[in-house]
């Protein structure tokens, strides 16, 4: 028996076939834009990276030089040191950082005129400010005054470039006495025992005061100042010369000072420990070992330079008097 065969046709009405058009359409129109929305990702994800890549190696160095530990060398612009940038901000080492040593920040090396066109920080040119601990303050561009360390200890100098702030983080210990000298012509611009202040008080106005008795007077230039010269660094604006009864007016970081003086006075300097502040110089006459008396066959008695008596002599220069004579002498 064999089987017949019979075609069948479906006929589709107009609408129905729009309705399967459109489908088709939807389906691949949906898959289009699968494809392109996970291509856009991959784009955007490759842009921010390639964003990033691009921030980070496009941040501008910030440098660091001052008289603080591990500078390739002190006050050397030309050789300033470059912080270590990680995470958005800028760091420096500071351990064993003493206090009153300075320093000063730019995102630019080379001589003082580039470095400090390019200087951020929070004290004029020839000023002073003094960095609390652990407190994050505000820098201005512009700004190329010192930097001062406030106390003895470990410290980590953070620096952030968007918000404008920078931090001395660490604890410390802290001094406001200082071995303070008379540094000029006279000593070589060193530190000399013999033009070394010896604190006295601290007076009712917060001041420390600080008396030095020089018996052959002081001849040329100099300032008052600490060895490193940071903590205490003080001369005058005007140029003006130090006279016997007159007190002076000293500015942190100012000019030299002159003195053209040949009789023992005495120099007594009223440090305020506020740098933005004017501290004070005042000279007396004064007579030195002059009013010692001493008998004809007296023993020989020894003095220090500043006019003290010493009992036990160490290393240094003193005054001998014995009877009518005096004599300077070195032990060794």
């Amino acid at each position: 028996m064999r089987l017949k065969t019979k075609k069948y046709y479906v006929i589709l009405r107009p609408k129905k076939i729009r309705e399967i058009l459109f489908n088709n359409y939807i389906i691949q129109l949906t898959y289009l834009l699968t494809v392109m929305k996970h291509s856009y990702r991959i784009f955007a994800m490759a842009a921010v990276v390639s964003a990033a890549v691009a921030t980070a190696s496009a941040q501008s160095p910030v440098y660091i030089t001052g008289n603080v530990p591990g500078l390739t060398a002190t006050w050397t612009p030309e050789e300033a040191t470059e912080l270590t940038y990680a995470d958005g901000v800028y760091t420096y080492d500071m351990t064993g950082a003493k206090q009153g040593q300075t320093f000063k920040l730019s995102t630019a090396k080379g001589d003082w005129t580039t470095f400090n066109a390019s200087a951020f920080g929070m004290a004029d040119d020839n000023g002073k400010y003094t960095l609390p601990l652990n407190s994050a303050v505000t820098w201005t561009a512009g700004k190329c005054g010192n930097m001062e360390v406030p106390a003895t200890g470990d410290f980590k100098l953070v620096v952030n470039m968007d918000a404008k702030t920078l931090e001395l983080q660490g604890e410390g210990t802290f001094t406001d006495i200082f071995d303070i000298y008379i540094l000029g012509e006279a000593t070589g611009w060193t530190a000399n025992d013999a033009y070394k202040f010896n604190f006295v008080e601290k007076n009712a106005t917060g001041e420390n005061v600080y008396e030095l008795t020089l018996p052959e007077g002081l001849l040329g230039q100099f300032k008052v100042a600490t060895s490193d010269w940071s903590a205490v660094n003080y001369g005058v604006y005007d140029g003006k010369s130090i006279e016997v009864g007159q007190t002076t007016e000293l500015r942190y970081n100012a000019n030299n000072i002159t003195s053209t003086i040949t009789e023992s006075v005495k120099l007594t300097f009223y440090h305020n420990l506020d740098s933005n502040q004017s501290s004070w110089l005042k000279v007396d006459r004064s007579s030195g070992i002059e009013e010692i008396d001493a008998a004809e066959d007296s023993a020989p008695v020894y003095y220090n330079l500043q006019g003290v008596r010493v009992d036990r002599l160490a290393h240094g220069v003193y005054i001998k008097v014995a009877g009518d004579k005096v004599s300077k002498v070195l032990v060794k």
